[in-house]
């Protein structure tokens, strides 16, 4: 998967963390500083397209796609 444009959808954020092989609240806790359960709940709201990455969210996204984390 490449996401050259910086536009994170809700299948683009799943097909990382699948690739990565995280559950959601691991992946979640790599993306906010948070508890497991509000790490797990923000990433399934991403998923299923009910929140939008934050800017920041995206640039730790992009790193994440690149190997950088």
């Amino acid at each position: 998967m490449s996401n050259q444009s910086n536009e994170w959808t809700a299948d683009d954020v799943q097909a990382l963390r699948v690739e990565r092989g995280q559950s959601q609240a691991a992946f979640g806790l790599e993306l906010y500083d948070t508890t497991d359960g509000t790490a797990q709940s923000r990433v399934s709201e991403i998923e299923r397209g009910d929140r939008d990455p934050s800017s920041a969210v995206r640039r730790t996204l992009q790193r994440m796609e690149e190997g950088g984390i």
